[in-house]
């Protein structure tokens, strides 16, 4: 790419949607894979099972918080080449799973993209200190109910922009989908006397996913010497973005480009199959200094913001 112009360069940066789908499939493979072991192991003894439960609830967590991040993908309309039918592929691969729309889901991001730092922020995790008593209310459930609770109440809602409010276009059929398959799968493992295995689902889904979710964006987003007693809903933060290393654990937990969120808010159109290829093209630029000071681990930035 020697002497090739940005601009020029930018329109090679086309979305991989074979990559896209198999990254996607691979999230089902790991929810199905755990399924089958709680389907086919035996616990002769409850407290055994609970255990099993519990740590199967993690995997479960971690991979829905894993596919949720392709939603994210989608508000870029990068799953296809068709705009229509990225949204539909969308709601039925992923916001069946997640319980909401894709439609839902794009103004509220949009206005993250626009009001990064500010108050306004809709997207807004970041805001609290990575501490004890916010572990606590998340792994609790305290911080999930209270979410259900401002989607289903407009008056419990932060005052949004218009622009940044979620839309209600295909909220209905989504979300009795998602309650309909995730009532199924439940239900039909507590018939089956795998109780384990809805235990597992349960916890996976409504604690570990927000957890996960919560963390990461705090861990993209926190500035390290923001105080934990400054109330970011009345002070501005200011816009932080970080890029983390490659590796197991930031192509997972950082999935569909999380992981290069840097690049991601520089240029929020390129799929995230291409920043790897942006990534190498900017250091070569004046911007590959900013990239580096960026630069970190998950790892050593949760130990840089844990209080």
């Amino acid at each position: 790419m020697s002497g090739l112009r940005y601009s020029e360069f930018r329109k090679t940066l086309t979305p991989r949607y074979r990559k896209v789908w198999g990254d996607i499939l691979m999230g089902y493979g790991g929810l199905l894979l755990i399924g089958v072991v709680f389907w086919v192991v035996q616990f002769p003894l409850w407290p055994i099972a609970l255990l099993a439960a519990l740590l199967g609830s993690i995997g479960f967590g971690y991979l829905h918080h894993y596919l949720a991040l392709f939603m994210h993908e989608a508000a870029h309309f990068n799953l296809t080449s068709s705009r229509k039918t990225n949204d539909l592929m969308t709601n039925i691969f992923l916001g069946v799973l997640q319980g909401y729309s894709v439609e839902t889901y794009r103004p509220t991001h949009f206005g993250h993209h626009r009001e990064i730092g500010n108050v306004e922020d809709p997207e807004h995790h970041y805001f609290h200190a990575l501490d004890l008593r916010l572990i606590f209310l998340t792994l609790s459930g305290i911080r999930t109910a209270k979410g259900i609770g401002e989607r289903l109440f407009s008056t419990a809602r932060r005052t949004l922009p218009a622009s940044s409010q979620p839309s209600r276009s295909g909220f209905n059929w989504v979300v009795l989908a998602g309650g309909f398959v995730h009532g199924a799968i439940i239900v039909g493992a507590i018939m089956a006397g795998k109780w384990p295995l809805s235990v597992a689902w349960i916890i996976g889904f409504l604690i570990w996913f927000p957890f996960f979710s919560t963390l990461r964006q705090i861990l993209e987003h926190r500035d390290f010497h923001a105080s934990p007693n400054t109330d970011f809903t009345q002070i501005r933060h200011g816009a932080i973005t970080r890029i983390f290393s490659d590796g197991p654990l930031a192509s997972t937990f950082g999935a569909a480009g999380f992981s290069r969120h840097l690049l991601h808010h520089w240029e929020p159109q390129i799929s995230y199959t291409r920043l790897r290829e942006l990534e190498r093209f900017l250091l070569d630029t004046e911007a590959g200094p900013i990239i580096r000071a960026q630069r970190e681990t998950y790892l050593s930035t949760f130990r840089k913001l844990v209080k």
